[in-house]
């Protein structure tokens, strides 16, 4: 072989050689850059949902509309949500994005594979938490300085005064679909004076365009708004005073189903995903303008009621004492109950 031949081959090895780790070294940066990537992208991350950050920059939008005076209002209240599913999750995530400071939220179920077709915190990976719980980390990941008690339980009947009068409640954002435990709260709301705005019935029915915000003596073609009237009527002798959240379209009797009355609940209607939802926007848009705006935006005759506390019923303490066996008996056995 040649001495030119040899040199040639020298030259060709060494090229090789040479390509062949620069290719390595290329490949082995490339690794570390991609890991560096990715350890800066968990941290932002992390840090992003761990943030304490208290300023007011994410609220731009709605103090553009609603003015610092508003925001300050809606940072200083302090609201009430009972029952977290389809209605009360959508109405507890549209407070806190309207920068509501404080919330303090009840309910002592846990999510259902049922529940995802219409709540907010029912997802395959919750299954089987408390759904107050599955709100409270869903909520601060919206707003880390928001002030949040969930309580996993059942509101009873004997609580709702108690917890009304010690809570130091702004409003309260009825969604319980019990119908003993509802009844009790709005009288607790209307005798401490603290504004209550309560969901009806979503079930059964389809049409968004029918949901409207009117006082419970104002609603009609609600069959479930029609039978809260008579039972606040006759319990506590309440006729007005409590804002509802109310559709006028007619509930599908055929999607009902019996249960076994446990947790004062005899029967359920079929849900779709999105009428719920539009429910809990109508209640929390209205606690909103009336803790923002501090006016009132559904009127209702809870002050008059006040002032004729000798003639109204509602809030006499010998008409409830005559009520209060009554009620016991009549808990379960009334003909239009839905």
């Amino acid at each position: 072989m040649s001495t030119v031949l040899q040199h040639q081959l020298q030259v060709g090895a060494s090229l090789t050689l040479g390509a062949i780790s620069l290719y390595y070294i290329y490949k082995r940066l490339a690794s570390h850059v991609a890991d560096d990537r990715v350890h800066h992208l968990n941290k932002t991350v992390k840090s992003d949902i761990g943030s304490t950050d208290t300023s007011d920059a994410w609220l731009e939008r709605a103090k553009l509309l609603i003015g610092d005076s508003g925001i300050q209002n809606l940072k200083d209240a302090h609201v009430l949500v009972v029952g977290m599913g389809g209605v009360g999750s959508f109405a507890a995530e549209f407070l806190v994005r309207a920068g509501v400071g404080k919330l303090t939220i009840i309910d002592g179920d846990d999510v259902d594979p049922t529940n995802r077709n219409r709540q907010l915190c029912a997802l395959v990976s919750t299954h089987h938490k408390y759904k107050v719980d599955v709100m409270k980390e869903r909520l601060l990941d919206v707003n880390p300085a928001v002030k949040i008690e969930a309580l996993a339980k059942f509101l009873e009947c004997e609580e709702c005064l108690t917890l009304i009068e010690s809570g130091g409640f702004d409003y309260v954002v009825d969604c319980i679909d019990s119908l003993q435990p509802k009844l009790h709260l709005m009288h607790a709301a209307l005798k401490s004076c603290v504004p209550i705005v309560s969901s009806m019935g979503a079930g059964g029915k389809v049409d968004p365009s029918k949901v409207d915000l009117a006082d419970i003596s104002k609603t009609d073609m609600d069959p479930f708004a029609k039978f809260i009237r008579k039972r606040l009527r006759r319990q506590f002798g309440i006729l007005s005073g409590v804002a509802c959240v109310f559709s006028t379209e007619k509930p599908d009797p055929n999607s009902i189903k019996v249960t076994d009355g446990s947790r004062y609940k005899k029967s359920y209607y079929g849900t779709i995903s999105y009428l719920p939802a539009v429910f809990g926007i109508h209640a929390a848009s209205l606690v909103i303008r009336e803790l923002g705006y501090k006016k009132k935006i559904v009127y209702t005759k809870t002050k008059r009621h006040l002032l004729k506390q000798g003639r109204s019923a509602a809030y006499n303490s010998d008409f409830l004492t005559r009520q209060r066996g009554e009620q016991e008996g009549e808990q379960d056995d009334d003909e239009d109950e839905p």
